[in-house]
């Protein structure tokens, strides 16, 4: 319950900040993959444990998601460090020379990141 109540103050947050013009895209995006995510963790009350993979592979794949948004708008901010390498299941999230790459549920996103 902590933590879905933390990432319901975040993305709380989110919403009613000032954010950078150039950020206001990933920073919607960030918004969108975290209430996937908070959907997740509230559909445990009600998990049905015979068909968990299920609800696994979704939460993998949600996280793997807000991962790649938190790396985008860390981007979009300039904030020091290369984006973290995710691998969640069948999704990841890696850096690949100057490119940051995500790819999840056959979609691949290709961005600039930020170097040392």
């Amino acid at each position: 319950m902590a933590l879905e109540t933390a990432l319901g103050l975040l993305h709380g947050t989110l919403t009613t900040s000032q954010w950078p013009a150039k950020a206001m895209s990933d920073i919607g995006m960030l918004e969108a993959d975290g209430g996937s995510l908070l959907g997740d963790l509230q559909d445990l009350a009600t998990l049905n444990l015979k068909d968990a993979s299920g609800w696994e592979a979704m939460f993998q794949r949600d996280a793997t998601m807000e991962s790649t948004a938190v790396a985008l708008v860390g981007h979009d901010l300039a904030l020091p460090g290369p984006p973290p390498v995710t691998s969640v299941g069948s999704s990841t999230a890696v850096v690949q020379s100057s490119a940051c790459v995500s790819t999840a549920g056959g979609t691949s996103v290709s961005v600039p990141c930020p170097t040392g």
